[in-house]
C-alpha cells in the first residue's frame, strides 16, 4: 500500500526570525480554526482536531501538519494555504501525496494560488501537469533546475518530491510525511522544534447572560431610572454579529419613556455599541431590537440597558441575546423587574437561561 499524506510549507523570508513567524503562523492557524467552528482546547480529551508546527534550526521551510487536512481533501488544503499566505504575507506550499502515484504541490501567495503542480507515475496515461515556474522565481535564483524536477516522472511520488525538496530548500524529512506518520511513530520527529495546538468543535454559538447589578433610583417618583448590567459569555462556536431584543408589556403600555442598551468589551473601554432600540411590530407586547452585525463575539462582553420609567410598577423586561446567524439555536434571556421597591438600592435581577 502506498503513503497518503498532506503537509503545508511556510517561508521563511531573509531577517524574519523564525520564533516570531512561528508566533504568527499559531496565531493564523487559531483565528482559521475559529472561523471554522473550533475552539482550542488543553489536553488531549475532546479534541478533535490538532496541528502541528514543525521547524529545525536555520531552516528556510516552517511546516504545518493539520490532522484535518489528512482526508486529502483539496478544498480543504486549498483553504488552509490560501488563509496562510494571506494571513502571514508569506509564500506558502501545499503538498499532497496520494497513495505514493500521485503529487500535489502548489504554490500560494497573498491568498492566491499562483502555480499548481500535478505528478502521474510513470507509465500511467496522461501527462504531468504543466510544467512552468510561474511564481517560482521570487525564492530561487534560478529555475531551470525546478522546472527540470517537476518534469522528472518516477514511479514513486515521493521520489519526485524529494527531487522538488532538494532544488526548493525543504526540509527532506518534514515534506515528506504528515500529520498520521509524524504523530504515530515516535522518532520521525525527534530533533525538531514542535508547536502543537488542539481545538474540539464547538458547534453553534452559545451565549449565556449572567445578571450583576439593577439599580432602582428615586423609583418612588416618575422618570425614575432602571439599569441593569450583565455579562454575556459565549460557551459555543462563533458568531458573526448579536442581537438583542427587548419585550414587555411595560413598552406599549406607557410605563417607560425609553429604553437604551449599550454593549462594551471586558475593560469597558470600547463601546460596540447601540443606543437606539427600535420598535418592531405591535399588539399589546411591544418589542425593541437592536443589532450590532459583523462582530465575531469570542471574549466576554458587558451588556447595560438603562429604562426610564414613567409609571412606576408592572413589568418586567424581558432581554434576550441573539447570536448571529444562529438566532432559532443561540439565544439567551434575562428578566429585568420594574417593581417599586421600599429602598432604592441595587437588587439581583431574575435570570433565565434557554438550555440547548
Amino acid at each position: 500500500m502506498g503513503a497518503f499524506f498532506t503537509n503545508f510549507q511556510v517561508y521563511r523570508k531573509d531577517g524574519t526570525q523564525a520564533a516570531d513567524l512561528i508566533k504568527h503562523i499559531l496565531a493564523a492557524i487559531k483565528e482559521e480554526a475559529a472561523s471554522s467552528g473550533f475552539l482550542e482546547t488543553k489536553g488531549s480529551a475532546g479534541c478533535e482536531r490538532c496541528v502541528l508546527v514543525v521547524s529545525s534550526k536555520g531552516g528556510r521551510w516552517i511546516t504545518v501538519y493539520d490532522q484535518a487536512t489528512e482526508d486529502q481533501d483539496e478544498e480543504k488544503i486549498s483553504a488552509l494555504a490560501k488563509t496562510l499566505s494571506k494571513k502571514l504575507i508569506e509564500f506558502v506550499v501545499s503538498v499532497l501525496v496520494h497513495d505514493s502515484d500521485i503529487l500535489h504541490v502548489d504554490l500560494f501567495n497573498d491568498g492566491q494560488r499562483v502555480n499548481v503542480y500535478r505528478s502521474l507515475p510513470q507509465g500511467y496515461p496522461g501527462e504531468t501537469a504543466a510544467t512552468t515556474i510561474d511564481g517560482w522565481a521570487e525564492l530561487l535564483p534560478n529555475t531551470d533546475s525546478l522546472k527540470t524536477a517537476f518534469n522528472h516522472r518516477t514511479m514513486f511520488a515521493e521520489a519526485t518530491l524529494d527531487r522538488i525538496a532538494q532544488v526548493v530548500g525543504f526540509d527532506q524529512r518534514c515534506v515528506s510525511q504528515g500529520f498520521n506518520y509524524a504523530t504515530a511513530e515516535g522518532d520521525r520527529l525527534d530533533g525538531l522544534q514542535i508547536k502543537k495546538l488542539q481545538f474540539r468543535n464547538a458547534g453553534p454559538p452559545k451565549p449565556k447572560l449572567r445578571g450583576e447589578i439593577v439599580s432602582f433610583r428615586n423609583d418612588s417618583e416618575p422618570d425614575a431610572l432602571v439599569q441593569l448590567t450583565a455579562n454575556i459569555k459565549n460557551d459555543g462556536g462563533p458568531c458573526t454579529g448579536l442581537q438583542v431584543e427587548i419585550s414587555s408589556i411595560a413598552i406599549s403600555s406607557g410605563q417607560l419613556k425609553y429604553v437604551a442598551a449599550k454593549i462594551t468589551d471586558a475593560n469597558d473601554t470600547t463601546p460596540l455599541a447601540f443606543s437606539n432600540m427600535v420598535p418592531q411590530g405591535g399588539g399589546a407586547v411591544q418589542l425593541l431590537r437592536a443589532k450590532l452585525p459583523d462582530y465575531k463575539f469570542e471574549t466576554e462582553l458587558r451588556l447595560r440597558v438603562t429604562a426610564s420609567v414613567a409609571k412606576v410598577g408592572g413589568g418586567p423586561l424581558q432581554i434576550t441575546v441573539f447570536a448571529l446567524p444562529f438566532p432559532a439555536k443561540s439565544m439567551c434571556t434575562i428578566l429585568m423587574p420594574l417593581k417599586e421597591h421600599d429602598k432604592p438600592e441595587p437588587r439581583p435581577p431574575q435570570v433565565t437561561q434557554v438550555h440547548f
